[in-house]
Parts: structure tokens; C-alpha cells; sequence
């Protein structure tokens, strides 16, 4: 009788068909033991092949939220040692740039492992398996149905911001007097779609109005997006300027603008507050004094300042002698010759003139002396 021994096949396992043959022809009977272990390493005879990778989902390209769930379902076949979930930015396993969310899964037949998006750069990935055993390793990443890499975009969320109005704004009721709106969504991908509106309560329960809607983060060569907000027929009130982002994930931020918008029939006039000269100054023939000053309110329509000196600070009677005139609520300086001005101790004044309106003197802390 002839025995055929397959390559590789155990020698304990060939030994004991021996036996069984000899013992069933009456021989070698009671001396039928197997050799001992020699130590030498055999392999598992349940492990013949190595692991075969399948991934069931994600089937189709995603562009999901930062923070969103990603799961990935997969079945291993061949009895897998270790596998392994990942991430990768190229599709390339051998580069070293991809990040295994899930260790120490189970092989079998429709498996998941989950990743959290939470912190993860915002960019476009690749999602993969990795299974392996004494036998060998198989890779696989995520598909359609046409064989092509499955793209998972992670879009980062808007970050909005309001820069304008950076302070409050009052506004004649009914007329076509413009505010202007500065903004940015700032969202990392520039795939969103923006609203600017106005509200009175700064809660986001459906009473907004919308003012202008559009997409992008920024005006062609600008970093933010500049608009009008023509607030004709808009009632009377106090409104805050909201601006709602949304990107192409549906992710959706808010945020306010700093300053509010007042409408109104009665304009309050507008104070100028003088800053420089900040101390005492003497000047001399020829020298050219800069005088400093900021409005309360710039948007008072007609209203200009004037600049005045005084030998006293005791208000405006219309005999103090003008320096500057008719300069626009927006102005913050102006430089004045000392020529024009005749050698004496002085100081500087300003009021609202125009269009009806007229305000109390103000000063600036400092006196001029002139000497020619």
C-alpha cells in the first residue's frame, strides 16, 4: 500500500494515519504513539489563504459636516488576526500619511467600525480596511459600484463675522440713506451660501428679516463681502444685523454685528468729541497744528462740523472765529496753519452746524498758544 504525504502536511497527522492502517491489519498493536513535539513551529491548519477584504459601505461620495459619524461596513473572510480601519488623503497604504481610527476588529460578514469627524482637517478622504493573518494581508478601500474610490469630504463649519456695523448707526426714517454691511463667512472650503438680515432680539426664532442673500466668503479681490442696506420704508426701531452661513454640507453658523441700527423720525445730534490737542501746545509761525475728533453718530444727513477758537470755554455765541467748516461727520482730523491764526492763547472748539441741526460746544483738553 502506498501512502501519499502532501507537502507541508503535519508529521503527527501522517504518523497517526499509520496506525490506524496497521491497527487495522492486526499490527504494531498497543505500539501505536505519536512523537513527541520537537518544538518546531507548524502552522495553523485552519489558516490556508490569506484574508479577503470586502467594504459593503460607504458606496457613495459624502460631503459630510465636521463632527459628523462616518461608518464603514465590511466583511473579512480566511480568519483575520488583525484588522484594522483607516483613513487616507491619497488612496496610496504605503506612504505613512494614514490614520487608523479602529484597531483589533473582527473578521466575518458585515462588520462596522465608526469614525468621528470631531478635530479632523478639513479635506477629502478615502476610507480603507486592512485585514491580516499568518497567510497574508489584503487592502481594500471604499468603492462604487463602478470600481472608483468613494471621495468622503470632511467640510470644516463657517465661521461668520460681522465687521460693519462695528458700532451703532442712526438712520432718518424713510428715506434711501444706505448702512453699510461688511462681512465674511470665512469657511475653509469658500462652498457657502450667506444671508445677512435684521432682527430686533437677536434670536433666531423666524421673526428675521432678510436684507441680501449670496454665496462665497468674499467680494472678487476682497476678504469679506461688502453690501448696502437701503432702509427705506423699514419702521422705526432698533435693530441688530444678523448673518446666517451655510456650507455645501448643510452645516449653518450665525453671528451679529457689534453695532445696531436705529431708525427714527427725530435724529439725536451727534456729538464730537475733541482729542487733540491732547495737552497744552505752543506753536510758532508756519507750523501746522493737527487737531483730533471723533462723532457720536456719523450718519445724520446735512450735518457737518465746524471748528472754532475761543478765549474761553464757555460755549459757542457765533463771534468766535471759525478755523474749519462744512467737514463731514466721518472726518477724525484736520491739520490748521498757525499762520491764520493771529498770536494769542486759545481754545479749540468744535459744534454740529447744517441743514437746521446745531449742538452744544465741546473742547478739546488742551489750549493753543500762538506766537509769531
Amino acid at each position: 500500500m502506498r501512502i501519499l504525504i502532501s507537502p507541508g502536511r503535519p508529521l503527527a497527522t501522517v504518523f497517526r494515519s499509520l496506525c490506524a492502517i496497521a491497527l487495522l491489519f492486526g499490527a504494531m498493536a498497543g505500539t501505536c504513539q505519536e512523537p513527541p513535539d520537537d518544538g518546531a513551529s507548524q502552522p495553523d491548519p485552519t489558516v490556508s489563504s490569506a484574508p479577503v477584504v470586502t467594504i459593503i459601505a460607504p458606496l457613495f461620495d459624502r460631503n459630510i459636516a465636521a463632527g459628523a459619524i462616518i461608518t464603514i461596513t465590511y466583511s473579512v473572510a480566511n480568519s483575520p488576526d488583525n484588522v484594522i480601519a483607516f483613513i487616507d488623503p491619497d488612496s496610496d497604504p504605503e506612504n505613512g500619511n494614514e490614520v487608523i481610527f479602529a484597531e483589533q476588529l473582527t473578521g466575518g460578514a458585515n462588520r462596522t467600525a465608526n469614525f468621528a469627524t470631531e478635530g479632523i482637517v478639513s479635506d477629502v478622504y478615502n476610507f480603507g480596511i486592512q485585514a491580516s493573518n499568518s497567510a497574508g494581508t489584503d487592502t481594500e478601500y471604499a468603492r462604487n459600484s463602478s470600481g472608483q474610490l468613494v471621495k468622503i469630504t470632511v467640510n470644516g463649519f463657517p465661521r461668520p463675522a460681522l465687521n460693519a456695523p462695528s458700532s451703532d448707526v442712526e438712520i432718518l426714517f424713510n428715506t434711501t440713506t444706505s448702512v453699510p454691511l461688511s462681512f465674511s463667512c470665512n469657511d475653509f472650503e469658500n462652498d457657502v451660501s450667506w444671508e445677512v438680515f435684521y432682527d430686533t432680539n437677536q434670536i433666531l426664532d423666524g421673526t428675521e428679516v432678510t436684507i441680501a442673500s449670496g454665496t462665497g466668503n468674499a467680494d472678487p479681490g476682497s476678504t469679506s463681502v461688502t453690501i448696502g442696506w437701503l432702509t427705506f420704508s423699514v419702521p422705526e426701531g432698533v435693530y441688530s444685523i444678523g448673518l446666517r452661513c451655510t456650507d455645501s454640507a448643510n452645516s449653518t453658523a450665525f453671528a451679529y454685528a457689534a453695532g445696531q441700527v436705529t431708525i427714527t423720525s427725530e435724529l439725536s445730534v451727534p456729538t464730537i468729541t475733541l482729542t487733540q490737542p491732547a495737552e497744552d501746545i505752543t506753536v510758532f509761525t508756519d507750523s501746522d497744528i493737527n487737531i483730533a475728533f471723533a462723532a457720536s453718530n456719523t450718519s445724520v444727513p446735512g450735518a457737518t462740523i465746524t471748528l472754532f477758537l475761543d478765549k474761553d470755554d464757555n460755549g459757542f455765541d457765533g463771534t468766535e472765529p471759525r478755523i474749519a467748516t462744512e467737514l463731514p461727520l466721518t472726518a477724525t482730523s484736520v491739520t490748521v496753519n498757525s499762520n491764520i491764526i493771529p498770536e494769542g492763547v486759545y481754545f479749540i472748539g468744535d459744534i454740529i452746524e447744517g441743514d437746521g441741526h446745531h449742538s452744544d460746544a465741546m473742547y478739546a483738553p488742551g489750549q493753543l498758544t500762538v506766537i509769531h
